[in-house]
C-alpha cells in the first residue's frame, strides 16, 4: 500500500512506512475499505465542489453584508447630515435628568434619555436619537445647539451606533468567508494529495 505521507509503496504487513516512518494503520484500513479514496475523488479537491461552496457562502453571508451596508450608509448619511447642519452650532454640556420611553426586552430595560442644557439662563431639553440600556447613557453629554434658536439641537448617538454596527456586521461576514474559504482551500490541497496517493 502507498503511504499517504510520502507516497512510498509499502508491504501490507508493515505498521509504519519504510521510507518516512509514517504510521500505516489508518492508511491500511482506509485503503482497504475505500472510503477515503472515494470521498476524496468525489469531494475534496473538486473544482465543482469549490464553486458550490463559494455560491453557498455568498448566499449565506450576502444578506449580512447587505444589511451591514444599509446600516453603514444610513449611519454615515446621518452623521454627515448632522455635521453639515451643525457647522455654525455651539456646543454645551447637557445634564442627564431622566429616562423616557422605557420598555422591557427579555432581561434588559431599554430607554431613551433626556438631557437639560442652559443657554442665557434658560433651560432647554435634548434627547439623543438612541434607545439603549440605562448604563449606556453618560451623566454628562455634549449638545450642539443653534445659537440663533437654542431649542434646536443635535446629539450624537443613534447614527454612530448604526455606522459601527454596520461595519462590525460586514467585518464579521468577510472574516467568516475568508476563514471558511481558507479551510476549503486546505481541504482541496489535501484532497489532491490523498487522490494522488490512493489513486492506484
Amino acid at each position: 500500500m502507498k503511504c499517504v505521507h510520502c507516497g512510498y509503496e509499502n508491504n501490507d504487513s508493515r505498521d509504519t512506512c519504510w521510507s518516512c516512518g509514517h504510521p500505516l494503520e489508518n492508511d491500511y484500513f482506509l485503503n482497504r475499505v475505500g472510503v477515503l479514496a472515494t470521498f476524496s475523488s468525489l469531494f475534496l479537491g473538486s473544482k465543482t465542489t469549490n464553486r458550490v461552496f463559494t455560491i453557498v457562502l455568498l448566499f449565506l453571508f450576502i444578506p449580512l453584508i447587505l444589511l451591514g451596508l444599509v446600516f453603514s450608509v444610513i449611519g454615515g448619511f446621518h452623521i454627515l447630515s448632522d455635521y453639515n447642519k451643525t457647522k455654525d452650532y455651539l456646543q454645551i454640556e447637557g445634564k442627564l435628568v431622566q429616562y423616557k420611553d422605557c420598555r422591557q426586552e427579555e432581561e434588559m430595560e431599554l430607554c431613551s434619555a433626556l438631557y437639560e442644557y442652559v443657554v442665557d439662563g434658560k433651560t432647554y431639553q435634548a434627547s439623543p436619537n438612541l434607545i439603549s440600556s440605562k448604563e449606556e447613557f453618560q451623566p454628562i453629554a455634549t449638545v450642539s445647539y443653534n445659537p440663533k434658536n437654542p431649542q434646536e439641537f443635535v446629539m450624537g448617538g443613534g447614527s454612530n451606533f448604526l455606522l459601527i454596527t454596520g461595519i462590525i456586521m460586514i467585518g464579521i461576514a468577510l472574516f467568516l468567508i475568508i476563514s471558511i474559504r481558507s479551510k476549503i482551500s486546505k481541504s482541496t490541497e489535501q484532497g489532491k494529495v490523498i487522490r494522488a496517493n490512493y489513486g492506484n
